[in-house]
């Protein structure tokens, strides 16, 4: 195994890894926006619940796939 395999089995595991995280990310995003969607019918206490969550999976679903493309966009490719 030569220095230059070990260097692209190495940005392919990068690559991978980013994809994976972009779409967590999306999944948190869409998750929240359906802990969200509350029916008019639902009780006080399942209604904050559902919204302090639904808050919660859009932040961590922002910061998972979006906030990496926006910096890759940019240029900063951390």
């Amino acid at each position: 195994m030569n220095i230059t395999e070990i260097f692209r089995q190495r940005k392919a595991a990068v690559a991978r890894g980013r994809r994976i995280r972009s779409l967590a990310g999306l999944a948190m995003l869409f998750s929240g926006y359906a802990l969200l969607a509350v029916s008019p019918d639902t009780p006080a206490d399942w209604l904050v619940a559902r919204v302090v969550l639904g808050f919660v999976c859009l932040f961590a679903g922002f910061v998972l796939a979006v906030v990496p493309f926006l910096n890759r966009s940019v240029g900063d490719d951390r």
